[in-house]
């Protein structure tokens, strides 16, 4: 695994071929997550579709591995029939390495609000209060210039957003198909590896 990935890396400085990799690795990742965790909650896709006021077929293309129409406010609605949160970030070409290596089908699993709750941290080992500055963030309206730097209460904090990586994850996120293409190591690139695409989930179209 470790020459795949040497031989893998050396095929990243083609701009094309990288950001290529990386949307398939998030379609699969998505795709195979929204399966995982749709049987952790012991749902049918027919169930699932219910949940969303869709259908069957809709919840049969999300979960194919080749499928790339995402829409957020989808994920959003998924996430909250999981009842996980929807995390969506930019994420540096550094870190693909890493997420492929545990692209495991138990790393895939969320436990909902309730299942936490039951192993919640004690309350003096929860975060402090949110700043100042993140509430303000999180208020309709407010916008963040990563291109100013902020003085608070005489400390300088770096730019609010302190980086905006070249990759995207979405994460509730994957492409096995430029992987069997290319020839480099892909998510299902080993048994163990593994998350089975069940085969009313082998066609595409949009959602």
């Amino acid at each position: 695994m470790k020459e795949s990935f040497e031989s893998m890396e050396s095929h990243l400085d083609d701009p094309e071929f990288r950001h290529a990799y990386a949307e398939s690795f998030m379609n699969s990742y998505v795709a195979a997550q929204i399966k995982t965790i749709r049987e952790q909650r012991e749902l049918t896709q027919a169930q699932l579709a219910e949940k969303l006021g869709t259908k069957q077929a809709g919840i049969s293309r999300l979960e194919n591995v080749n499928y790339d129409a995402w829409k957020v406010e989808t994920l959003a609605r998924i996430a909250r029939a999981f009842d996980v949160r929807l995390r969506i970030s930019f994420e540096e070409f550094e870190s693909l390495f890493d997420e492929i290596a545990v692209f495991r089908k138990e790393n895939l699993r969320r436990a909902d609000y309730a299942e936490c709750q039951k192993r919640a941290r004690p309350k003096q080992a929860r975060p402090a209060e949110p700043s100042k500055e993140l509430k303000q963030a999180l208020a309709p309206g407010f916008e963040i210039d990563p291109s100013k730097k902020l003085e608070v209460r005489g400390e300088r904090n770096e730019d609010q957003i302190r980086s905006l990586g070249e990759g995207v994850r979405l994460s509730l996120v994957g492409g096995a198909d430029l992987w069997h293409r290319s020839g480099h190591p892909g998510p299902y690139s080993s048994p163990e590896q593994e998350v089975p695409v069940s085969p009313e989930s082998q066609h595409t179209g949009a959602a």
